[in-house]
Order: C-alpha cells, then sequence, then structure tokens
C-alpha cells in the first residue's frame, strides 16, 4: 500500500536492508551492554527504545479503501486462505520450503547461545558477535539482490541461499544432521 507494484522489489530490498543494518549492529551493542551493565540493564534500554516507535504508532492515521466484499470471522477467513493455498501449487511450494527452512534454521538460532560458549568460548561480546555476522551478511545480500534478479531467478536465487546457509551449517558443525 506504500509503494507503487514497480517499485516493491527494491523497496523489499530497502527494508531488508534496515532490518538487518539493526539485526547486525544491535545484537553487537547489545553484547557490550550486558558485558558491561548487565542483561536486566540491557532489557530496559531495549523497552525505551520502543517509546517513539509507540508514540509514531499512537499518532498514525491510515486511510483504508473502502471494503467490496462483507466482513468474515476469523475462522471463515482462514479456510478462505486454506483453501486457496491448497489450490496454488506455486504457494504450496514456497510454503513447503520456507516451512523447512524455518524447521531447519531454527536449530541454529536455537543452538546458538551454546555455540558462543561452549565451542567459541565466548559470553555476551561473542553472541553479539555472531548475530553481528549473520546481519552483515544478509546486509550485503540485500545490496546485492537487485543486481542478481536481473541475472537469476527467485526460485534459483532462494535454493542457492538455502543450500549456502546449510552448507555453512554443516562446515560450522552445527547442523541439526
Amino acid at each position: 500500500d506504500q509503494v507503487p507494484r514497480n517499485e516493491l522489489a527494491g523497496a523489499v530490498s530497502l527494508n531488508a536492508f534496515g532490518f538487518n543494518v539493526g539485526r547486525s549492529v544491535a545484537p553487537a551493542i547489545g553484547g557490550a551492554i550486558v558485558a558491561a551493565l548487565g542483561a536486566a540493564t540491557a532489557f530496559a534500554i531495549n523497552a525505551v527504545s520502543y517509546i517513539g516507535l509507540i508514540l509514531a504508532l499512537h499518532r498514525w492515521r491510515p486511510e483504508f479503501p473502502k471494503a467490496q466484499l462483507p466482513k468474515e470471522t476469523l475462522h471463515r477467513a482462514i479456510g478462505s486462505g486454506m483453501r486457496y493455498v491448497s489450490l496454488s501449487p506455486a504457494i504450496i511450494g514456497v510454503t513447503l520450503r520456507a516451512l523447512a527452512f524455518g524447521i531447519l534454521g531454527a536449530a541454529l538460532w536455537a543452538l546458538m547461545p551454546l555455540i558462543a560458549r561452549n565451542v567459541l568460548q565466548g559470553g555476551a561480546m561473542t553472541y553479539g558477535a555472531i548475530f553481528g555476522a549473520f546481519g552483515l551478511g544478509a546486509m550485503t545480500s540485500a545490496l546485492l539482490i537487485t543486481r542478481l534478479r536481473e541475472r537469476h531467478s527467485s526460485d534459483v536465487l532462494v535454493n542457492a541461499s538455502t543450500a549456502a546457509y546449510g552448507i555453512g551449517t554443516i562446515v560450522a558443525g552445527v547442523s541439526p544432521f
């Protein structure tokens, strides 16, 4: 709703870049705060950091287009969505791929504190640095994605990214297999 359709791919890349700047910088800062001042202070600072966002959302008054269809109950809307997905092979493929990646990829995120402490013999700073490295990699890909989309299909990019992630976890010794 906020971006013209022809600029959507660029807007998604820009959003991913901004998200990953935060994901790469914030863990390093958070790790430093935890190491210097403790976890409680880090949580307090994080809570205070949301005040500006909460105020902006409170003041935001978006204009929604007039609904053309009657309102649906939550259960009926979920059923409609499930029927739509079940009748679309392309969406089924994307959903299954995202589900598999999410389940298998979650192992790495869940094990990250143990990897930082036991494998790398580190603490909060190491943990923050690891997450910073993930964010840095994601920022790099967000900068390159427009050029890569000009040369390769989305399927090729997703498959290559998934394979690289899988190989990386195996090489690092944190694969769920």
